[in-house]
């Protein structure tokens, strides 16, 4: 009996001896960690009002904390994390051209032009077939040249903001290149390494005259629409806020169907209409007013990825963040894009 006692009382004795040895275990640790939030709080600067912050490595730092910077000692300030960013204009059809990216300086794209003609039907036995005259398979060569953007951004911006302006940066400059990318698309020349836009880009083939000078009429666009109702289900035609205003005021004889279907549908017999203040609004005698087409047809080569970088200069404090971009577009099947002129 006593051996039986002796032995729960040594089992006791075992128990509280690990559960003090836990608890001296998690107070060490409880020190512990009180000694380092203390050195923390000790280095943090926004706990010491003459601590000044000059570095960019100190600023990432706090940004990443969260904590309040001070500036030139004069005292803590209120650190926003928000980015604050103007609104941009809307860059319709942007999405919906075609893509081909790749670091080599020109790009190939192999083309059909024009399509295979009907096949004809020979006798039995046949041996005189002759080639397809109207088919061939060539390449059209797009050549990416070199877009810059320059940011310059104060020491004030970088200290006293608490913006993670390293992540927002490539944001900033992706929306400004598609911008150059959507300008040229729409309004490019085609010369002195610009792209080839597609108001400019319209063979002279292609062209449908206004019934009138000045303005298109509703019959004109009605014209431009029934152009593309081969692909009407892909197609768009591109125009000014402007230019759409004067067709809906218009009333030159067509039916009211076709007015009230591009006020509610946005669309012609049966083609998207699209507008954008990129467009040009000039009504000079032989002026294109209005493309359409399929943008698919439309070819954007990209060489090399957006490359962001940040250049110091001596005796300024502005750290400017340089961006570059080898790019350029144009229409690789022109037969199906068509162009609305004024009259001559």
């Amino acid at each position: 009996m006593d051996e039986k006692f002796n032995e729960v009382m040594d089992e006791i004795r075992s128990i509280k001896d690990s559960l003090a040895a836990e608890q001296a275990k998690l107070a060490e640790e409880r020190r512990s960690f009180e000694q380092e939030r203390a050195a923390h709080d000790a280095k943090n600067p926004a706990n010491d009002k003459d601590t000044v912050v000059t570095s960019w490595r100190d600023v990432a730092s706090a940004m990443k904390e969260k904590r309040a910077i001070t500036v030139n000692g004069s005292g803590r300030i209120n650190v926003v994390a928000e980015l604050v960013k103007e609104a941009q204009k809307k860059m319709p059809l942007i999405n919906e051209a075609r893509y081909f990216y790749g670091r080599d300086a020109q790009t190939n794209i192999p083309v059909w032009s024009p399509t295979l003609a009907t096949p004809s039907n020979y006798a039995e036995g046949a041996t005189s077939i002759s080639n397809d005259s109207t088919a061939a398979l060539g390449a059209t060569s797009i050549t990416p040249y070199a877009y810059v953007s320059v940011l310059p951004v104060s020491a004030e911006a970088l200290l006293v903001s608490a913006a993670n302006l390293e992540a927002e940066l490539p944001g900033i400059f992706a929306d400004s290149f598609a911008h150059a990318m959507f300008e040229g698309m729409v309004n490019g020349n085609g010369s002195s390494r610009n792209m080839t836009g597609l108001f400019a880009g319209v063979a002279a083939g292609n062209l449908i005259e206004d019934a009138a000078s000045g303005l298109p009429a509703m019959g004109d666009l009605v014209a431009l629409a029934l152009k593309l109702q081969d692909y009407h289900d892909d197609a768009f035609i591109l125009m000014n806020p402007a230019v759409y205003a004067a067709i809906v005021a218009s009333s030159d004889g067509y039916n009211q169907a076709y007015k009230e279907s591009l006020i509610r549908d946005k669309r012609i017999e049966g083609v998207r209409v699209v507008l954008s203040s990129a467009c040009p609004t000039t009504t000079t005698g032989g002026s294109v007013i209005a493309v359409g087409g399929k943008m698919s047809d439309y070819a954007i080569a990209v060489a090399g990825e957006l490359s962001v970088e940040p250049i110091k200069v001596k005796g300024d404090t502005n750290t400017y963040f340089q961006a570059s971009m080898f790019f350029n577009g144009k229409p690789i099947v022109a037969k199906n894009f068509y162009g609305l002129k004024t009259k001559a």
